[in-house]
């Protein structure tokens, strides 16, 4: 009887670990990320709208600070700070892509789910941690272009365009 027992009480914390004692080919049950990384990516908010609210209106400054060439990290320290300039509706920030002089782009990792508070200003770039995206390469006297991509709790879907110089 205790071994029956010491059986099923260690079954039961391996799988409560998320062990499994089976090995082969997993699929995931479900899209929602159980890591207990904040940064991590999470699944898509997607609002159902509430008419009595006013859309969401997102105001943005773009910062690119030229970094020394280093083959193992961005060429420019990118800083995306975005505000909820209405202070009445929330906005959640789904996507960031940042579009290179050169024609490439980096979106980071998709959705972001960052929200950005009525009224409240948010650094993107920071909040995003290692789902930010980054410029690679050298631009000097060209400019960098970044999309950025929100839902506002009113139901609406906007994207708004940021450039900013590259020294």
């Amino acid at each position: 009887m205790r071994r029956v027992a010491l059986i099923a009480l260690t079954l039961s914390v391996l799988g409560c670990a998320g062990q499994s004692l089976v090995r082969g080919p997993t699929v995931p049950s479900s899209p929602i990320s159980t890591t207990a990384n904040s940064n991590a990516p999470k699944a898509p908010v997607i609002p159902s709208g509430n008419g009595n609210l006013p859309a969401a209106v997102l105001d943005a400054t773009l910062l690119a600070t030229r970094l020394p060439p280093t083959p193992d990290r961005a060429s420019y320290d990118l800083r995306l700070l975005v505000t909820e300039s209405t202070g009445k509706n929330a906005a959640i920030v789904q996507a960031i892509v940042v579009k290179m002089p050169n024609g490439n782009t980096d979106m980071g990792c998709v959705p972001l789910n960052i929200r950005v508070a009525p009224g409240d200003t948010v650094d993107l770039i920071r909040e995003a941690g290692y789902c930010a995206p980054g410029v690679s390469g050298y631009y000097p006297g060209l400019n960098l272009s970044v999309d950025i991509t929100y839902f506002d709790e009113a139901g609406g879907s906007k994207t708004l365009t940021v450039v900013t110089p590259l020294s």
